[in-house]
């Protein structure tokens, strides 16, 4: 029976973090498109799905960008300068090992563990190997 609900609760976690980024860019563009009729009515023009495309053009240059050469120098320099950056950068670290790292690489935080107290009760920790 715990396998089952560990299951559903891995996949429902997992479906809210894929969701999560596409209900954000179905809000900017639907944002977008509501204020792009604003701007295009004076000029006489309005295209339906004008905001999705803008929206849908600059996740893509976005994307570009960042996979390219210029991009991934630029995503270089800008992890060397948030590691720099006293007190943000142990906040920087703990992200990365949290949530960069790929699932069969070990982080910081590789094992939830559960350790006994003196006190008849537990204490919560993590692991790294």
């Amino acid at each position: 029976m715990n396998a089952i609900l560990e299951h559903f609760r891995n996949k429902l976690l997992a479906g809210t973090f894929a969701m999560i980024p596409i209900a954000l860019v179905i809000y900017i563009a639907y944002w977008v498109e509501q204020n792009t009729k604003a701007i295009t009515a004076p000029l006489g023009f309005h295209y339906p799905g004008l905001g999705f495309l803008i929206v849908m053009t600059t996740v893509y240059l976005l994307g570009v960008v960042v996979t390219s050469f210029i991009g991934q120098w630029f995503l270089g320099m800008a992890n060397w300068a948030m590691e720099k950056v006293p007190g943000f950068n142990l906040i920087y670290r703990a992200w990365k090992d949290i949530l960069v790292l790929p699932p069969e690489k070990t982080g910081m935080f590789h094992k939830v563990v559960l350790v006994p107290t003196a006190e008849q009760g537990a204490q919560l920790g993590f692991t790294s190997f």
